[in-house]
């Protein structure tokens, strides 16, 4: 809770950016957004562009027909819905629980200070 908090003060702290944030209740994104959207235990319809990345966890991602992402979508505790089957309008990558999994699994057959991976995802994912 306090990181998302601390996450909604740094992105409404950023300047010359028009960010969102939600906790608990649920967000329609109708205009165009300049920067990031976040949001807890809410869910968020995208019928606009967001130009920043949208982060949401305990909530559903709904995008309609003029709903785009320029950076990453991560969702954790909800789903996706794109407007076209199989066409998800995400720029950046998209991150959720079930993409992590191969991460995850590939971190278990590795110990940590093994040099294979360093400077790559897995490798942070072995410092955490």
């Amino acid at each position: 809770m306090i990181g998302v908090l601390l996450l909604t003060a740094a992105i409404s702290a950023a300047p010359g950016t028009a960010a969102r944030a939600s906790v608990g209740r649920d967000m329609a994104i109708t205009s165009p957004v300049t920067g990031n959207v976040a949001a807890l235990f809410s869910n968020v319809t995208i019928d606009s562009r967001v130009a920043g990345n949208v982060i949401v966890w305990g909530g559903d991602v709904r995008f309609g027909p003029g709903g785009a992402v320029d950076g990453n979508l991560s969702v954790f505790g909800g789903g996706v819905a794109a407007a076209a089957p199989g066409a998800l309008p995400v720029s950046g990558r998209v991150s959720t629980p079930g993409s992590l999994l191969r991460l995850y699994l590939e971190e278990m057959h590795r110990a940590p200070w093994d040099p294979a991976g360093r400077g790559t995802i897995e490798h942070g994912l072995r410092l955490i």
